[in-house]
Formats: C-alpha cells, sequence, structure tokens
C-alpha cells in the first residue's frame, strides 16, 4: 500500500510538471545541451556545499567535483552541467510541524520542488534536518516517508536525478537525532556523513580539542556500516573550516596546550563546541604562520583576502542548530574578532600536531599577551588531515567523499602560497579511491525496532 501511494505521487508529479526534456524554460547557458539533466552515474561521488554567488565557479575542481549542493546560480548549473556534474537544491524549506505529518502538505511541497528543480535546469534535491527528534516521536518516520516522496518524485519527472540526505557522524544520538536511519538509508540515493562538529557534545573536561579528529570519524563510519548503510551510498564529509576558541585560562603557556572554554551547554551536554567561532580555512591559513622551533606542524606564510572564508560560513552549515544563547555568544566572539582586527591586533598563530587526533591546531596571541602565552587556539583540519580521512574511506569502500564548504577557500588571492593552500586542499581529495568492485559485501538494510 505505502509502495502504491508513493507511485501514484510520482505519476501525479509527472502530470503535473512537465520533464526536463519537455521543460519549456529559456536555458541560460552556452548550450542548450547544458540544461539538460546529467544521466550519468559517478562510481566516485565528490559532493560539495557551495553557498556563495560571488565565488569563481571555473576555480572549483570540476575534475573531481561531480555533485554541487544549494547554490541554483545559473552560471553554476552551467558550469557544473558542462563538467558532467549534478546541482541539487537545497530540501530545508518544509516545515517539519506543516509538512512532514501531512500527507497533503507533504505531496504538495514535493511537487513544488520538482517543478522548481525542472524549472531550473537542477539535477535533484538535498535534505538537511537537524532538528532533535526523540525516541518514539512519530516525527522520525513522517521525515523519512517525505524522503522516499521526494525520491520517487524527483526520479520519475528528471531522469537521473539525485537525493541526498545529510546525517550526522554517528547514528547514535547526537544532539538527540534519534532518526528513522533504515527508512531514510532505504529511500535515498545518498547519506553524506557530516564528520564534522563531533565536539557538539562535550560531556568531559570542557576544553578545546578537534573539530574532526580521525579515531572519532572511524568509529562513526563504523556505526552506520554496522547499522547496515550501504556502503554504496554513504558519503563521508570533510570540513573545510575550523572552530577559534577564545580560553578562559587567557595566557595559557604554550608547552601545556590545554584551552579551558567557557561551558555553553547543547542538548543536554554542559559543554560544547559553540563556545568558539566557526572559521574558514582560508581564514585559518591567513592568520596562521610559523614561529621557529614552536611549529611542530603544518604551516601556513601568507596574508590571503579572508573575505572568501567571512562570507562562506554566513549559511546555517550541516552539523549544528544554533539556539539563540549560542547565537548571542557567536555575535559576541565576532565583535571581539572585529575589535582586534580593528585595532591591529590581529592574532599571531603557532601551528602544532595533534598525533592521537590527527588533527593540527594552533596556539594564538594577541599583541597584548605576554611573552610565550596565548589567549586562542584553532583547531581545523588542513591538507594532510584531509588526505587521511579520504584513505579512510576508500579502505571502507564508500561511495564518495565530500566538503563543507567549496567556498571555505580562497580562490581570489595572488600570493603563491596561499593559491598552493588552496589548490592543496582540492589535491587532499584525491586521495580518495572509488572501488569499481567493493571489497566488502553491502549488507542489507534492515529496519530495527530502535528507530521505531
Amino acid at each position: 500500500m505505502w509502495l502504491w501511494a508513493v507511485a501514484m505521487l510520482a505519476y501525479a508529479v509527472i502530470a503535473a510538471a512537465p520533464t526536463r526534456t519537455r521543460a519549456s524554460q529559456t536555458c541560460p547557458c552556452s548550450s542548450p545541451a547544458l540544461c539538460q539533466p546529467i544521466s550519468v552515474t559517478h562510481a566516485r561521488e565528490v559532493f560539495g556545499f557551495s553557498v556563495s554567488n560571488d565565488t569563481s565557479y571555473d576555480r572549483y575542481d570540476w575534475d573531481q567535483l561531480t555533485t554541487v549542493a544549494w547554490n541554483e546560480d545559473p552560471a553554476l548549473m552551467c558550469a557544473a552541467h558542462a563538467a558532467g556534474a549534478r546541482v541539487v537544491i537545497d530540501g530545508r524549506s518544509a516545515n517539519p510541524v506543516a509538512v512532514y505529518g501531512n500527507r497533503t502538505a507533504r505531496a504538495a511541497w514535493v511537487a513544488e520542488q520538482v517543478q522548481h528543480a525542472v524549472e531550473a535546469h537542477l539535477d535533484g534535491i538535498n535534505f538537511d534536518l537537524e532538528a532533535p527528534i526523540l525516541p518514539g516521536d512519530p516525527l522520525a518516520l513522517e521525515y523519512s516517508a517525505l524522503v522516499a516522496e521526494a525520491a520517487a518524485a524527483f526520479h520519475a519527472a528528471i531522469p537521473g536525478s539525485q537525493v541526498s540526505v545529510d546525517v550526522p557522524w554517528s547514528p547514535y544520538g547526537v544532539d538527540d537525532r534519534h532518526y528513522d536511519w533504515a527508512g531514510l538509508a532505504e529511500a535515498t540515493d545518498l547519506l553524506f556523513v557530516m564528520a564534522y562538529d563531533t565536539q557538539s557534545q562535550i560531556w568531559g573536561r570542557c576544553v578545546a580539542s578537534a573539530n574532526s579528529p580521525l579515531a572519532l570519524v572511524q568509529r562513526g563510519l563504523q556505526q552506520w556500516l554496522q547499522l547496515g548503510a550501504p556502503r554504496s551510498k554513504l558519503v563521508l564529509g570533510l570540513p573545510w573550516y575550523g572552530y577559534k576558541y577564545p580560553c578562559v585560562n587567557s595566557g595559557f603557556a604554550g608547552q601545556h596546550d590545554l584551552c579551558e572554554l567557557s561551558p555553553v551547554p547543547f542538548f543536554g551536554a554542559p559543554c560544547s563546541d559553540a563556545a568558539g567561532q566557526q572559521v574558514c580555512f582560508s581564514d585559518i591559513a591567513a592568520m596562521t604562520s610559523a614561529a621557529g622551533g614552536d611549529s611542530q606542524g603544518p604551516s601556513f606564510k601568507f596574508t590571503g583576502t579572508g573575505a572568501v572564508g567571512s562570507r562562506a560560513l554566513s549559511a546555517t552549515q550541516p552539523g549544528k542548530w544554533i539556539t539563540e544563547q549560542q547565537h548571542s555568544l557567536h555575535h559576541q566572539q565576532q565583535l571581539e574578532v572585529e575589535v582586534e582586527q580593528g585595532s591591529g591586533a590581529a592574532l599571531a598563530c603557532h601551528v602544532r600536531y595533534d598525533a592521537q587526533q590527527e588533527s593540527p591546531y594552533a596556539n594564538c596571541r594577541r599583541t597584548s599577551d605576554a611573552a610565550g602565552s596565548y589567549s586562542h587556539q584553532i583547531w581545523f583540519d588542513d591538507p594532510a588531515s584531509i588526505r587521511l580521512k579520504c584513505q579512510l574511506a576508500t579502505e571502507l569502500g564508500l561511495r564518495g567523499v565530500g566538503v563543507w564548504n567549496l567556498d571555505c577557500l580562497d580562490y581570489q588571492c595572488v600570493d603563491p602560497a596561499c593559491s598552493h593552500a588552496t589548490m592543496a586542499m582540492w589535491a587532499a581529495l584525491q586521495a580518495f579511491q572509488a572501488s569499481v568492485t567493493p571489497a566488502h559485501q553491502t549488507p542489507e538494510v534492515q529496519h530495527y525496532s530502535v528507530f521505531a
């Protein structure tokens, strides 16, 4: 009965909206052929979120990218299609209360999204619900039903279209997200595993640490596989950003490397990464420099524009729902950054490397700080740490890798070191090699009672 209902919904959408090949909208590209849907199936998926219309899209690595999400700029669509890459719309507009539990509202919303994608010559939809859902809440099954209905409708109306769902680094209650993971895995084409913001709930000592530690990323992926998520659908999401933390033990000595945080609760945890500020890789690299023998890891010596990163994190990112309290904290910290920059008291940072977490970090000081002491700490990912996680994705036989977000690199700088850093982040993704014949048998997706 359920499958029949989904099939009827798909038929209704086809009747209501023209397919891409019948679309009468004017094609904005140089050739009408570029407005046709991408039908090829990429064995190696490289999935990226684009959130800025000011980026020079030709600087993206189109030799690698296969899917770009959220940015509906026609210029981006033309560039992507010319490279054989899909562009998928943002599916966050569905109101969970008004749409998810109402079949009529769901059908109307799905039809609207399909029609919009057809008219804009786009190739699918990406879902990113991150609200807390407690065990037993019907919203979990309603969400997976919406995704299933959307998948059926998109696949019927747009040949080769792709439907993806963003999921947390672990399926076990991260930020109180108890979703119908089995239903979502069955309904969607791709599961984008957001292997970052792993410090969103800190239950132990309130100190700064890695945003995407390798061992925790591996544990999360193994948990997804143990639950039956197909390897052929899993995309490992990687961060092209980090966190800058103001340390309450301001003046901590570099040899101690322990940045204590102001406790900011998040979904029951007494401490979280909301005590910090998200910063793009381009901005981190611009403020980071080697300092004699103090630097133990990769370092960057250049002055980037900084504008790309600041703009690129202006959108709400997958991985965190920001509360009013956290908004206030982020705003306060942003004002502090602006004051520091305005007075010329920019942070001077010394890069180190945490071998246990396989992550670079930086101890940072202001000009007003005492010699040998630091007031801030930045945890981030660089080409080396990204490469390790891409190798992990290869070893596990996953479908692909992806990044939040593509605009966190500086594509406008002219300094050779800056340009090299941007190219190195893209090159790190090449460490992921898709398995033509996966080395592991993909288990069947099972519906576990814990998800009901």
